[in-house]
């Protein structure tokens, strides 16, 4: 069979990465001086794996800090994230940029150090695949059920990871409203009657619900005898079957008026592990015998039913065969719609009760992973905004941010890192004036949008403050790389007078220069005047660009630096090209082949989840398709993914 031979067609060049054996894939660089909160020590223990998600809530709960989380798509289980400086960090580090580290925040980290939190200062810049970085800047409003009295097995977790009592609150289904994320379901009987609100609380609200031990099978279980009969089997189709026989002990405690399959108390053994590179599977070794506790420790569905197709089955047992085999850990979106909020179940009575201390750990962290992704889930949603990246000193220009989730009334607090003012800090809309000063800057703006609930947007852009006056008046210079590996550089100029012409020049360490372009400048102007430049064969790694201006009298003045990472990586012979990206209701995916192929096209959001699925007839050259799927799904980040006879290519398409 004649090799198929996909590549990505670089629209703007007409050139083909493939003949460099590389593409330039996008990247996000942080600042040396950034801590990395190391995630992977062995031994596992209370101190170095669980207070890490203590550390996190107070930078974000009570200094406004976003966290990035950094977990490689590409990992096997207990396997290596990323290296640097020697240590191979695992199971999902943490990473706070330098921006945000003022003498406050050193010193709170370094008191957390002393609790036994293990992490460490990048000495240089660090630079991940955006595929690698997920940022949590907000953690759910919880509220613990205590019907049972069971609550403090839960705060135990909390207590365990040093996170206050002002995390959660405690109480009944029916205390749940609208600025409730995650409900969580510690032990219990849940009935219709008590429980019933929990059918809205995911469905039509969106909201989240972590449940463990025999609540699990008796809330899949819980149904409306009453029209519309709606039933609370989240994960499930038909249910579980109960973990105990009516009758028994306790005869209240049935799993629903149409349940009548158990199924053993203990679980069949071996165990298998599942998504090591999900974010709710960032823990480190076995979570199994931490499970093995209490009166239902692992769950089934029925024999008549399945887990749902969406449902991720993460730590299973030898019982029975998907889809209807035994877990212990699972999680999915209630139902299997992406619209509604998640679920997930794990076994046991007490993830302490059982099992190694590391066992132990292990299971806790899944819970308070859980807790991470749903806060990101919930964090309001920010759907436009201006941040300019550039000005020069004193310079006063607009500043706007706009959320479209969450419930008003909503509050603002603007701030920066460099000394700038706001002409109201908290207003959605304002302006921000750039200090005098005597060198140019580098800093962070970062506005902190909370709305009526408490659920927030940490929302931060770096900017350089640059040194100007007479003859030019410099606005903006910025630089930054395409999806035909180039960079663009562009700068605007408020105003000029006697300019003769401007110089682009590239390093990439800063000092040694290398002039690349002379661009003529307007000479006299009094108008805002937008330059651009390509640089179309730039460096791997990280590059500088700086910006000199010329007078006609020879006199030169010199912007930047501004600076491009830049990550090689090998092009697998089927890489799409989205265009455009972002996109709102219509994109197209672009590639070239040589010769006629049918071309598989998936879309997958970030569950794995194929949301869009299409054939194409590809023809021999270059092939366009219109993707108009898009328009109904919702906001987000989707892998867009092609594949023909064993060959596949991915690339990432966020949906605005």
């Amino acid at each position: 069979m004649k090799r198929l031979n996909l590549i990505l067609l670089l629209i703007a060049s007409n050139l083909v990465c493939m003949e460099r054996n590389t593409c330039l894939a996008q990247t996000e660089t942080f600042s040396s001086g950034s801590f990395v909160v190391d995630m992977g020590q062995t031994p596992q223990t209370v101190d170095n794996a669980l207070r890490p998600y203590g550390l996190l809530y107070e930078l974000i709960e009570y200094h406004d800090i976003p966290i990035q989380w950094i977990i490689s798509p590409y990992k096997t289980r207990d396997g290596i994230d990323f290296s640097y400086n020697g240590v191979d960090y695992k199971s999902g580090p943490f990473l706070i940029e330098a921006e945000h580290i003022d003498s406050t925040i050193a010193a709170l980290i370094t008191a957390w150090d002393t609790t036994g939190v293990q992490g460490s200062y990048t000495t240089s810049s660090i630079t991940f695949p955006s595929n690698y970085i997920r940022t949590v800047k907000y953690f759910p409003n919880i509220l613990v059920d205590d019907l049972s009295g069971n609550a403090p097995i839960i705060l135990n977790y909390y207590n365990n990871a040093g996170i206050d009592s002002n995390a959660y609150e405690i109480g009944t289904p029916a205390d749940l409203t609208i600025c409730h994320d995650l409900w969580v379901n510690p032990h219990g009987d849940p009935v219709w009657a008590t429980h019933g609100p929990l059918y809205n609380f995911a469905t039509t609200q969106a909201s989240h619900i972590w449940s463990q031990c025999h609540a699990v099978s008796m809330l899949e279980g819980t149904e409306n005898t009453a029209a519309p009969y709606e039933m609370l089997n989240y994960l499930t189709i038909d249910g579980m079957k109960c973990w105990k026989t009516k009758g028994g002990q306790n005869p209240a405690a049935t799993c629903g008026p149409s349940i009548t399959e158990t199924h053993p108390k203990n679980e069949t053994a071996p165990f298998s592990y599942f998504y090591p590179t999900d974010p709710v599977m960032q823990l480190l070794g076995n979570i199994h015998n931490a499970h093995d506790n209490g009166s239902e420790q692992w769950f089934q569905p029925l024999s008549t039913g399945a887990w749902r197709g969406t449902t991720k089955r993460l730590v299973t047992t030898s019982d029975g065969s998907s889809p209807g085999e035994g877990v212990l850990a699972a999680y999915g979106h209630a139902f299997g719609n992406s619209e509604n909020g998640l679920v997930m179940y794990q076994g046991g009575h007490d993830l302490t009760g059982s099992g190694s201390t590391e066992e132990q750990i292990a299971a806790q962290r899944a819970f308070f992973n859980f807790n991470l992704l749903c806060g990101r889930q919930k964090e309001l949603f920010v759907s436009s905004s201006q941040i300019p990246n550039s000005y020069y000193q004193g310079q006063t220009r607009n500043v706007y941010v706009n959320v479209s989730s969450g419930y008003p009334p909503y509050t603002y607090e603007w701030s920066n890192t460099i000394g700038g003012t706001f002409g109201d800090s908290t207003a959605a809309s304002t302006t921000f004036t750039a200090p005098m000063t005597a060198v140019s800057l580098d800093g962070m703006i970062k506005v902190v949008v909370t709305d009526a609930c408490g659920r927030k947007n940490i929302f931060s852009v770096p900017i350089n403050i640059f040194i100007t006056g007479l003859p030019v008046a410099l606005t903006d210079f910025t630089a930054r790389a395409n999806d035909q590996g180039e960079v663009l550089l562009n700068w605007t100029t408020q105003s000029e007078i006697n300019n003769d012409y401007f110089t682009i020049v590239r390093s990439q360490n800063g000092f040694d220069r290398e002039p690349l372009a002379m661009i003529p400048g307007a000479g006299h102007s009094t108008t805002p005047l937008n330059y651009a430049w390509v640089d179309h064969e730039p460096l791997t790694g990280t590059s500088y660009y700086f910006l000199d201006q010329t007078d006609y009298n020879g006199d030169s003045e010199t912007y930047g630096p501004v600076r491009v990472a830049l990550t090689p990586f090998s092009l697998s012979p089927l890489t799409p090209l989205v265009h455009p990206n972002p996109a709102t209701s219509t994109t197209y995916v672009s590639f070239q082949t040589d010769s006629d192929h049918l071309v598989d096209i998936r879309l997958f959001n970030t569950l794995g989840e194929s949301v869009l699925a299409l054939s194409h007839e590809a023809t021999e050259g270059p092939n366009r398709v219109e993707l108009s799927g898009i328009r109904d799904l919702p906001k987000g980040v989707y892998l867009l993914h092609l594949a023909h006879d064993g060959l596949t290519g991915t690339s990432r398409f966020v949906k605005h």
